[in-house]
């Protein structure tokens, strides 16, 4: 016997964006069910690091799985022309992303949303009036679905075919903190180690996060476990890597990926990650806000949320192009762009003073 849910809107998807999207919904007064296919915590392939913009959008507290205040900061070229970035307060913070979602789960489920973990969806049926989701032996209606469900998404996948758009590719894994001996800057990003990005070196307390990334997935080849490899024996003196793990990263940042009908696409799903830095969490959370907004005043939502999500459109796009223009010049341009960091990253210090204390 197959069982039936009816609600006001759909998200699939627990991560940061699907996570803005239900508190932003039930918050207007929507009836919710949010879709997962896995029980938190759950493993989930990202540095961790928050910045300050996803920082001031964050509504709930997060400060309980914060491992790390980032004030210092070292960039460099190959590891050479280090810049030392330095704030009295912090220019960044520090999570294991399975802690974050964790605790944005259950920051969803204080609200009056319907909870459902499920397998890998069966089927989906999009009408002029509402959209309904098959799994065996439920199916869920709504009037709208936001789909936060990753690069990869599945919903994309059934709606349209294979997904498509612009990927970046990135590698990391956890180093144990007892296994490093060292009395440098513990927080690094090492510009040209990849082609197309850079390596990463980030603190989290009992173990650092190290990793390479590159904006452009015709990269990939050098962005592998042997190269990620070499960069921890360089940047930290260690080689004994635990779980290691690859991912493709959306960057499309395009108006035609964001939705069409009554199906709206948030966070990764959507594309909405910065080339040059591959971060995502901003982009997710804002535009599970914003496409969440869009649903609750109504009318032609898609584009309503296409005009809200314009000013971040234009800066995602502008940051895709930088990446294409700055990379490939890194060996020359790289004193210039560092400065243009260290400059960023003073401003974005005040920010998150000033959100920690709202």
């Amino acid at each position: 016997m197959t069982k039936s849910v009816k609600v006001d809107v759909i998200v699939v998807g627990g991560g940061p964006a699907g996570v803005a999207s239900v508190r932003t919904l039930t918050a207007g007064g929507a009836r919710v069910a949010l879709i997962e296919k896995t029980r938190f915590p759950r493993s989930k392939p990202c540095a961790g690091g928050l910045s300050a913009g996803a920082v001031r959008l964050l509504d709930y507290d997060f400060t309980t799985v914060v491992r790390e205040k980032v004030n210092e900061l070292r960039l460099s070229y190959k590891d050479k022309k280090p810049v030392i970035i330095k704030a009295e307060e912090p220019i960044a913070l520090m999570t294991k992303r399975a802690e974050f979602d964790s605790l944005g789960i259950e920051a969803a489920l204080s609200t009056e949303c319907q909870y459902f973990v499920l397998p890998e969806i069966s089927g989906i049926e999009l009408r002029r009036d509402a959209v309904e989701l098959i799994y065996p032996g439920l199916r869920i209606k709504g009037n709208y679905l936001v789909a936060a469900d990753g690069a990869g998404s599945t919903i994309r996948r059934l709606i349209s075919g294979r997904p498509k758009g612009a990927f970046g590719v990135a590698i990391e894994a956890d180093v144990d903190a007892n296994e490093v001996n060292t009395q440098e800057i513990r927080t690094k990003v090492d510009f040209g180690f990849s082609p197309g990005g850079y390596g990463w070196v980030f603190p989290k307390g009992d173990h650092y996060n190290v990793g390479l990334y590159s904006w452009n997935s015709r990269h990939s080849r050098f962005v592998n476990r042997p190269a990620l490899k070499q960069y921890a024996q360089i940047s930290l003196g260690e080689v004994n890597l635990s779980d290691i793990r690859g991912f493709p990263i959306a960057i499309s940042c395009s108006k035609k990926s964001m939705g069409s009908g009554r199906v709206l696409f948030v966070g990764d799903a959507g594309g909405f990650t910065y080339a040059s830095s591959g971060e995502g969490i901003y982009g997710a959370i804002l535009t599970g806000q914003l496409a969440a907004k869009s649903v609750l005043i109504g009318g032609d939502v898609v584009n309503n949320y296409r005009a809200t999500s314009s000013r971040y459109l234009r800066r995602c796009g502008l940051n895709r192009a930088f990446s294409r223009l700055i990379y490939p010049t890194l060996g020359v341009s790289y004193p210039l762009f560092a400065a243009r960091l260290n400059s960023q990253a003073m401003r974005a210090s005040m920010s998150l003073v000033d959100s920690e204390k709202r």
